[in-house]
């Protein structure tokens, strides 16, 4: 519901904030070394995390833990991910393998092999049907819940794939690389564009929006870059990580941003004309200004704000 941000870092912690930057419970701990990865439930009740002490742990919001960590990974966890609804669990890590868990912590399957290297970040499709890998040997692998590969491994990254996300219907792959492209593919394992480029550098993390149409990326270079499916960019690179750009996300309805830095932040970016006006009505609404509109421009501003968010109540009072 774009309310809850999940984080985890190399301070072992997994924390919880709400938009306006506070937390939501007592950082989670339990993991012996660095948190590699988080996802959260379509519910936003269940989180998993996957760390360097390779096990794959579940907690809810109030930082208990759902159940024994998950044990099988021979080394550390890089990534991990959650089905839409909330019943398999995908994580892949150094020992090559991907693997599939429930809520109770069973395998659901034998590993996934096939990687010729440390498998850097997993993805599940919204139906469950379909993960999506990516790893150092520079492919991006297709599998089924029986652990079946369902295409031939997606070549064309000049260097390891260090990110991969798939669209809300399944049928768009995004893979993000170290030769510092994002790249489209189908489910058949062609690609959909010529690789997105901007990155000047490795692009360590990519996500699509739940539309489809809207792709984001993050890199070594600091910035986050927004794409449009013909791998047009939609917007100037958004800068302020003091360092590099580990972890991106974007919400469900497209309009915000989260990215994770080198620099130990978690940052908020808003995107579309609607979620910058409204940051802007927000800000302004008990404003001088707007209490007692005394100019035609500052009246004009006022009506904006009532047209698009101010509610009749609110109108009255501000009147």
């Amino acid at each position: 519901d774009g309310q809850t941000i999940v984080s985890g870092g190399r301070d072992g912690t997994v924390r919880l904030w709400n938009l306006q930057g506070q937390t939501l419970a007592e950082p989670l701990r339990g993991h012996q070394g660095d948190v590699n990865s988080v996802a959260i439930s379509a519910d936003g009740q269940t989180i998993v995390s996957g760390g360097r002490d390779g096990t794959v742990r579940l907690w809810n919001l109030q930082g208990q833990t759902l159940a024994e960590p998950l044990r099988g990974h021979e080394r550390p966890v890089s990534s991990v991910a959650i089905s839409a609804d909330g019943q398999t669990i995908v994580s892949g890590g150094n020992d090559r393998t991907v693997r599939l868990w429930n809520l109770q912590g069973q395998t659901l399957a034998e590993p996934l092999r096939g990687h010729e290297n440390y498998v850097n970040s997993v993805a599940i499709s919204a139906d469950g049907q379909t993960i999506v890998s990516g790893g150092l040997d520079g492919t991006v692998r297709l599998w089924n819940l029986q652990g079946q590969t369902l295409a031939e491994p997606l070549r064309g990254h000049e260097n390891y794939v260090n990110s991969v996300a798939i669209s809300a219907d399944g049928q768009m792959i995004v893979s993000g690389g170290g030769d510092g492209t994002v790249r489209l593919w189908n489910l058949q394992g062609q690609t959909l564009a010529e690789p997105l480029r901007g990155h000047e550098n490795y692009v360590y993390s990519v996500a699509i929006s739940a539309d489809g149409q809207t792709i984001v990326s993050g890199g070594l270079d600091g910035t986050v870059r927004l794409w449009n499916l013909q791998g047009q960019t939609l917007a100037e690179p958004l800068r302020g990580h003091e360092g590099y750009v580990s972890s991106v996300a974007i919400s469900a309805d497209g309009q915000m941003i989260v990215s994770g830095g080198g620099d130990g932040t978690v940052r908020l970016w808003r995107g579309g004309w609607r979620a910058w006006l409204q940051v802007c009505c927000d800000r302004l609404r008990y404003h001088p200004i707007f209490t007692n509109p005394q100019t035609e421009e500052a009246k004009a501003a006022c009506e904006v704000c009532r047209k698009y968010f101010w509610s009749k109540e609110e109108d009255k009072s501000g009147d």
